[in-house]
C-alpha cells in the first residue's frame, strides 16, 4: 500500500487513516449512541470512510511532498530550479553540437557557388539534421570552403564522428556538390536530470567553505583588473602554495599583483597556516592571420576589438565574452563564430597561427599558461565579394 511518514515519523497510509476516524465517529458518539456500529469489511459505513480516506491520504500526501520540496535534497522539476536560482547556478539545458562542414567541386565552376545559411544536411548512420550556419561562397576557380554548422537540436547524440555528415536533406545548390566533415561534430550536450542536478548543486554548497580552493578563487574575483588565479605546486618549503594572478590586462599590471597581494595576505581572509606566494602566469604570445570576405574594407580597429573581447573578456556586438583563464584552450571554430559576428564579415575564409602561419583546430595550453594576442603582429586579409 501506498503509505508515507510525516515529520513525527508515524505512517501515514489509507488504513490507519480509516482507523483513525473509526476512533474519531465512537468518540464522538459513543458505542451505544448509534446503531450504525459496524465498521466490518464491506459495511456501508466502512466503504464510506474508505472513500473518504483516500481522498484525505492524496491531500495529505501533497501536502508533504510540497514542504519537502523546500529542502534541496528532495526538490524535483521546477522546485530544483528555483533552489539554483537562489544561488545564482542554473540547470544545464542542454547544447547543440557545432563543426566545420568542407563543401567540394568536382570540378571549378565559372561563376562563385553561394551556399545559403540554412542548409539543411543529414548525419547518414542516424539521421541527426544540421544547419549551415553562415552564408559561404566558394569563388570562381575554387574548389571547396568550409562552413560552420550546427545540428538542430541539443544532445551527445548529436556529435559527430568525421566523414559521417554526407548527405543534403533537400536539393544541394548544385547537383554535383558533395559535403562532409572532415573532422568531428563536438559540443552537444544533454538536459541535466533532476539527479545530475541536485548532486551539482549539493556540491556546490558544500564547496565555498572558507579557505577552500573555490573560496580563494571567489575572493580575487572581488579584485578589480584581475581575470582570474590558479593554484600550483609552492614556491618553496615555507609556503603552502603558489597562486597564479592573471589581470584582465596581460601580462598582469604590478598594481593589481599588489592588490591581490594585500588581499591574499589579510589575516581575516587567511586559513591558520596558509601562506601563499603570488606570480605571474607564463604567457603564450598568439599571433593571429585572419582572412575574411568582407561587403566592404573593414577598420581593423574592428577586428581588434572583437578578438581583445575574445582573449581578455569584453563585450562585442552587444555579446559578452568571459576571456580565456590560465590553463584553457582556444578553438578555431569559437574565433571564427566571434568574427563573423563583426558588421560586415560576410565570411571567415580561414585563421592562420604563428609567424608560420599554421592551421590548427585548438590553440592547446598547459596548465599555469595562458594565452595572449599579440595585436602587433596581427594580420587581416579582406578580399571584397561582389
Amino acid at each position: 500500500m501506498d503509505s508515507f511518514y510525516d515529520l513525527e515519523g508515524q505512517e501515514i497510509n489509507r488504513k490507519t487513516l480509516v482507523e483513525l476516524m473509526i476512533g474519531f465517529f465512537r468518540d464522538l458518539v459513543g458505542e451505544e449512541a448509534t446503531s450504525i456500529t459496524d465498521f466490518n469489511e464491506g459495511s456501508e459505513i466502512r466503504n464510506l470512510l474508505e472513500s473518504i480516506a483516500l481522498d484525505v491520504f492524496h491531500l495529505e500526501k501533497v501536502t508533504f511532498e510540497t514542504m519537502r520540496m523546500s529542502f534541496l535534497k528532495f526538490a524535483t522539476g521546477q522546485w530544483l530550479d528555483l533552489h539554483g536560482e537562489k544561488i545564482g547556478v542554473g540547470r544545464d539545458y542542454g547544447n547543440y553540437s557545432t563543426g566545420f562542414l568542407t563543401f567540394t567541386l568536382p570540378k571549378a565552376l565559372t561563376y562563385p557557388l553561394v551556399i545559403p545559411y540554412g542548409t539543411f544536411l543529414v548525419h547518414e548512420d542516424n539521421g541527426a539534421v544540421y544547419k549551415t550556419s553562415v552564408d559561404a561562397i566558394i569563388p570562381t576557380g575554387d574548389l571547396s570552403i568550409d562552413v560552420i554548422a550546427s545540428s538542430m537540436a541539443i544532445g551527445k547524440v548529436m556529435n559527430a564522428e568525421p566523414d559521417t555528415i554526407r548527405l543534403f536533406q533537400d536539393s544541394p545548390p548544385y547537383s554535383l556538390l558533395s559535403v562532409t566533415n572532415k573532422s568531428k561534430f563536438n559540443g552537444g550536450r544533454d538536459v541535466e536530470s533532476d539527479d545530475e542536478y541536485r548532486e551539482r548543486l549539493l556540491l556546490y554548497n558544500k564547496q565555498d567553505t572558507f579557505g577552500s580552493v573555490s573560496y580563494y578563487q571567489a575572493l580575487a574575483l572581488t579584485i578589480e583588473g584581475l581575470h582570474d588565479i590558479a593554484f600550483a605546486e609552492p614556491h618553496s618549503d615555507e609556503y603552502t602554495a603558489t597562486i597564479l594572478v592573471n589581470g584582465d590586462n596581460k601580462p598582469t599590471p604590478d598594481e593589481i599583483m599588489e592588490r591581490a597581494l594585500s588581499t591574499f595576505t589579510m589575516q581575516h581572509n587567511l586559513v591558520t597556516g596558509h601562506n601563499f606566494y603570488l606570480t605571474k602566469p607564463t604567457y603564450i604570445n598568439t599571433v593571429l592571420t585572419i582572412r575574411a570576405y568582407v561587403e566592404e574594407n573593414i577598420d581593423e580597429q574592428e577586428f581588434k576589438d572583437c578578438l581583445n573581447a575574445v582573449f581578455d573578456g569584453g563585450v562585442y556586438n552587444g555579446l559578452s565574452y568571459y576571456g580565456y583563464n590560465i590553463g584553457f584552450d582556444a578553438s578555431k571554430l569559437e574565433l571564427i563564430m566571434a568574427l563573423e559576428r563583426i558588421p560586415g564579415v560576410l565570411q571567415v575564409d580561414y585563421i592562420l597561427l604563428g609567424d608560420e602561419k599554421v592551421t590548427f583546430d585548438t590553440i592547446d595550453v598547459n596548465a599555469g599558461e595562458v594565452l595572449k594576442l599579440d595585436l602587433s603582429k596581427l594580420k587581416i586579409e579582406q578580399p571584397v565579394k561582389t
